[in-house]
């Protein structure tokens, strides 16, 4: 799926503390993926 890359993926953040950040791009939620500290739920947009 290399089109899904060029798109919009909005990506939510929960960290740990409870507060939410919404990031756009999916390679930052990869990013925060690897922090296991942090939970981490990533949706993809059509």
């Amino acid at each position: 799926m290399e089109g899904a890359e060029g798109r919009l993926a909005w990506t939510f953040i929960v960290l740990a503390e409870g507060e939410t950040t919404l990031r756009l791009t999916r390679r930052g939620a990869t990013a925060w993926k690897a922090m296991k500290p942090f939970e981490v739920i990533i949706r993809v947009l059509p």
